[in-house]
């Protein structure tokens, strides 16, 4: 068996840097560490004399305290933004750099051993399995991480972390008479609670409780996580917890016995239970009982004293702990979540500025949770320097930043999604709606509650920019969600200026084009999705927000241009037919109808809503590829040809230079592969894809302005295509695969399984090491041959099931075989030249109204056929998706 704990590669001082990598990171989400504890072997084995260490055929195996299924929980969270152990599971070579993942899986595989029976629950079973759940989520594997957190909390639960004795709402007296009912039984009356009294001391006590404390709530922690969903129910709720909050990292480290509030408590609730404890205990001390057993009576002490060195001082105020914080704003933003993905705006009953609404009530939780925040606390440039220094930006990071996504997920609900028929903020365009001559609205409430949404996204920013530049940055799945919320806010502005006058994230209005892309509000969102694109080689779930805010930007983009043509066409019919109407039916936004485009916002909701989704996405690592998609792909404020149309106008792009992005992803939804066969379809509900299509390559002129080859993601649903190398060769070298049972190791890293030769797979097929696309080019298309028959599809097609540079593998010949051989080949049709003004007349040609096909295949990926098909035994005809699809031709 291959040690995975190797000390020649983890030595003491690459432990203590992976502490520090994990405070950086992950000391908010997970704040059960110990750092004295943690790193004392550590420091120990550093301060020895070189005459101990003389030896090298005696490899000391120092490493910091814990079992082994713990350390390499550990691992799998912080292996990745260590460049040393990542170089050694993933050597860079010429053709691909290191791919970050492919060391914390490894670390993951090997934590999760075919051998381990989990059995009996203990603390450290607990924080390891919260460690790889976490890693989960990021891994896009949401139904495994759902799964393994809610274990960690029904573990914690049978441990009675949830509970602790002095914060029991039963009175001593009662507990006493539990208590002597239990011995007559032969039973303990001690129950679960540890008493907590240590040999090493008072302090030492005082930690192991606070460890417990910090584990359960971690649970908490990724529980709110985890539920931030319409159909993720919360498993642990406030009322029914009797457990403190952490106390401050000042008293974790020094060991100084304190008292904290419980959740949902404020500083008079705390104050006076805390003077009721005293009492009752200070009465049952004085008739010799003492924590469920009798002891001779002590003169009590006088509570008018004030010395309360027994108990602890209370920490309130000022003096309470950022990891309390965090998890008092955490409770905020589950009542937020759940508000917002069951409906938000449309479930209430009273308008928004009817104290009686939720949304007054959920508004008002946050300000006052800003209100009560001390001076050095508050979110500003100078304090967020300052915790750097001081190295708790960690939990002062994700404090303002899920308290800021708690303002955006409100605010958002009362903007319109696509507000073509506005020129301002001005509330709902979609029921329920607001009008002036039925409601007194406040004077200015739509404007400001835009301003406060767009001004939440740049605060976001301006927080994790400045993180970054001071080589701070969180980055944890919550951090990327909430830049991921910022990008989208961004696309939207950029694409409707009007709706954030003051520019926040965005031009303003009035800006001259020549000095638009500098604006700060344009700079601050084209930073977020470049935020985002770095989160991408060191978290699966960054690379699906980031294909979506690109995609958001063309939706939003088309969608203006299909509705300005179809408003066009509608005044000319209705000229021509003499102001009679064209339809008996309502038209749809897009169709030039009313609203704000409600009914397309349906169809997103999730995807833009919520955190992350409990499908599992079986995800290949492979090396990653040099480069990723540049932004200027994205936003683009210059005149120049680009994917996207720049910020100060609707011009459309010249051309489509760059490769296309593939299928809409769900948010946690590892990146978008070929689309599988039906018989290779899942159906468990996973995402699907169309086939993406590329352009012709373009000149040697254009080629010199191309931008670097994309970012290759990894292939989702088990869905593993031979790819050839580009010279025709076969290679030999593969991308390593940990993630599923039926992944095989590789030959491109150093590092060989950790289970050992038993436990290792065959190798699989190779990989190329870059990817050729699916072109498609206009009408007419082309007549193929296929082994069933003939077909039209557009040029340049290939199945998604071969690719199109590799040349078929066939078995052995067969008669039928044979004689297809022998037949002429077909005639070779001449290749057109694309022209670029030609295929934008064709593509504007097409009637762009969405039909049920259209609207299925596209939010859920699957085959257009297939919906296609629907639709038409339905009675609805084809839309324009199945017109590209198709070619000229139709769908």
């Amino acid at each position: 068996m291959v040690d995975a704990l190797d000390p020649s590669l983890l030595t003491p001082t690459i432990w203590s840097e992976l502490f520090e990598i994990f405070q950086r990171h992950y000391s908010a989400d997970l704040p059960f560490l110990h750092p004295p504890t943690f790193l004392k072997p550590l420091r120990q084995a550093t301060m020895q004399p070189p005459a101990m260490t003389t030896m090298p055929e005696t490899q000391v195996n120092v490493r910091p305290p814990g079992s082994d299924e713990f350390l390499l929980a550990f691992l799998a969270l912080t292996a990745r933004f260590h460049p040393v152990i990542v170089a050694h599971h993933s050597p860079q070579t010429a053709s691909r750099p290191s791919n970050p993942l492919i060391a914390s899986e490894y670390y993951a595989c090997a934590a999760n051993r075919p051998d381990q029976d989990g059995g009996d629950q203990s603390i450290e079973m607990i924080q390891a399995a919260l460690m790889l759940g976490l890693h989960e989520w990021g891994m896009c594997r949401g139904f495994k991480a759902w799964v393994r957190i809610g274990l960690a909390i029904r573990g914690a639960q049978a441990m009675g972390l949830q509970y602790e004795k002095d914060l029991d709402d039963e009175p001593n007296s009662r507990s006493m008479a539990l208590d002597s009912e239990a011995e007559r039984m032969g039973l303990s009356g001690r129950g679960r609670n540890h008493s907590f009294s240590s040999s090493g001391g008072e302090g030492n006590a005082f930690i192991e409780q606070e460890i417990r404390r910090r584990t359960f709530w971690s649970c908490y922690v990724m529980d709110r996580y985890l539920s931030s969903g319409k159909y993720r129910p919360q498993m642990l709720h406030a009322r029914e917890l009797r457990i403190q909050l952490p106390a401050s990292e000042r008293s974790f480290l020094f060991a100084e016995k304190v008292r904290t509030m419980m959740l949902g408590e404020n500083e008079r609730k705390a104050a006076g239970r805390s003077e009721v404890q005293s009492h009752r205990q200070a009465a049952m001390s004085s008739n010799g009982y003492q924590g469920g057993s009798y002891a001779p009576s002590s003169p009590a002490t006088p509570l008018q004293n004030g010395d309360d060195d027994k108990e602890g001082r209370l920490e309130v105020g000022s003096d309470e702990g950022l990891v309390s914080r965090y998890i008092r704003v955490l409770e905020i933003y589950g009542n937020v979540v759940q508000w917002s993905c069951s409906g938000g705006r449309r479930t209430e009953e009273y308008p928004p500025w009817d104290a009686r609404s939720e949304y007054q009530k959920l508004l008002g939780l946050c300000h006052d949770f800003k209100a009560s925040l001390p001076r050095q606390h508050i979110l500003s440039p100078q304090n967020t320097q300052a915790h750097i220094s001081m190295k708790t930006q960690t939990p002062y990071t994700l404090v303002h930043t899920v308290y800021l996504l708690c303002q955006i997920m409100l605010h958002r609900e009362y903007v319109p999604f696509i507000p073509i028929r506005c020129k301002k903020p001005e509330g709902p365009l979609d029921p329920p709606l607001f009008p002036k001559d039925r409601y007194d609205v406040p004077h200015g409430f739509w404007e400001d509650s835009a301003r406060q949404l767009f001004q939440s996204a740049r605060s976001i920013m301006d927080l994790v920019q400045t993180c970054q530049e001071w080589n701070a940055l969180v980055e944890t799945p919550i951090v990327g969600f909430a830049i991921y919320t910022v990008a989208f806010d961004g696309v939207y502005c950029i694409n409707f200026p009007w709706m954030d006058p003051d520019g926040y994230m965005c031009t303003p209005p009035g800006v001259k084009p020549a000095t638009a892309g500098q604006s700060a509000g344009f700079l601050a969102a084209r930073k977020a999705l470049e935020m985002i694109g770095k989160m991408r080689p060191r978290m699966h779930m960054a690379d699906g927000w980031f294909k979506t805010i690109n995609r958001m930007h063309k939706y939003f983009r088309r969608m203006k241009s299909d509705y300005k043509k179809n408003v066009q066409q509608n005044e000319s019919v209705t000229s021509e037919s003499d102001g009679s109407p064209t339809s008996s039916r309502q038209l749809s936004l897009r169709e030039g109808g009313a609203g704000g485009g409600l009914d397309e916002f349906k169809i997103l909701e999730r995807l833009l809503k919520e955190f992350g989704n409990l499908e599992d996405q079986d995800v290949e690592i492979g090396e990653a590829t040099p480069g990723s998609k540049p932004l200027d792909a994205v936003y683009d404020d210059s005149n120049s040809g680009t994917t996207v149309k720049s910020e100060e106008g609707d011009r459309v792009a010249q051309t489509d230079r760059t490769q296309p992005d593939g299928p809409w992803n769900a948010i946690n939804a590892a990146p978008g592969a070929t689309r599988p066969t039906p018989s290779e379809t899942p159906g468990n509900g996973q995402f699907r894809s169309y086939d993406s299509f590329q352009p012709p390559p373009p000149s040697h002129q254009q080629q010199q302005q191309l931008p670097p080859a994309p970012y290759v993601p990894a292939n989702v649903n088990n869905f593993r295509p031979a790819y050839g190398a580009p010279d025709g060769s076969v290679s030999t070298g593969g991308p390593p695969s940990l993630t599923s049972p039926n992944s095989l190791t590789a030959s491109t890293t150093s590092q060989p399984s950790p289970y050992g030769p038993a436990h290792q797979h065959p190798p699989y097929n190779p990989w190329s090491q870059t990817p050729a696309p699916y072109g498609m080019q206009p009408p007419p298309p082309s007549i193929q041959q296929s082994p069933i028959g003939m077909h039209q599809s557009p040029p340049g097609y290939a199945p998604s099931h071969q690719h199109p540079s590799i040349p078929q593998i066939h078995s052995y010949p067969t008669p039928s075989a044979h004689a297809q051989a022998m037949a002429p080949p077909p005639p070779i049709p001449v290749a057109q030249v694309w022209d670029p003004m030609a295929g934008e007349k064709w593509l504007n040609s097409i009637d762009t109204r969405l039909g049920g096909d259209d609207v299925a295949a596209f939010v859920d990926g699957g085959d257009m056929a297939e919906w296609a098909s629907m639709a038409a035994r339905h009675g609805y005809g084809g839309g324009w998706l199945s017109a590209v699809w198709g070619g000229s031709g139709g769908g």
